[in-house]
């Protein structure tokens, strides 16, 4: 176990950091990560892992308790997704877009940035004439070609009703 041959190797360093503390305290030392259970998967874990001391003070032994909280990191990335997105078209919403192209706008200064802006023409006259049903459908046919045909350094989001738009990086 304390081979590290059980947990994902994407969180085996946080894992040897966790082993090397609990070797230097007594102190118990909280972590945590995706560990393989039976089935091959990788569910989440929260681990508690603490040194024993022997006689002389010296970590002598390591005592580590785990908890499976996959769940809990499932609803949680489910509430992230669901804060992020536009609930419709799965888009990223105003709020987190605005985050991304200041950031990029900020940390890439340098760079050279372009903003498409699409608006949909006569939605409303959709809506009236076919019902919102067929409007929200083509709202998620615009939003799914959006995703299909942009590449992956873009970012594109609804930004209202009937508007979209796509940031491209540089």
């Amino acid at each position: 176990f304390v081979g590290g041959e059980y947990v994902c190797a994407e969180d085996r360093t946080a894992f040897f950091e966790l082993v090397s503390l609990a070797c230097r305290t007594a102190k118990p030392a909280p972590r945590e990560l995706r560990m393989r259970d039976r089935e091959g998967g990788y569910p989440w874990y929260s681990l508690l892992m603490s040194g024993i001391a022997d006689a002389n003070g010296n970590v002598a032994r390591l005592v580590c308790k785990f908890t499976n909280i996959d769940a809990q990191k499932r609803r949680l990335a489910l509430l992230e997704l669901r804060a992020q997105t536009d609930p419709l078209t799965g888009l990223y919403n105003k709020t987190v877009t605005q985050e991304i192209i200041e950031r990029e706008l900020r940390d890439e200064a340098e760079l050279v940035h372009a903003l498409l802006i699409i608006d949909l023409d006569d939605l409303k006259g959709v809506n009236d004439r076919f019902g919102h049903v067929q409007g929200d459908q083509a709202i998620m046919a615009i939003a799914a070609t959006l995703k299909a045909h942009f590449p992956g350094g873009a970012v594109a989001w609804r930004a209202g009703g009937d508007e979209f738009m796509v940031f491209f990086r540089d």
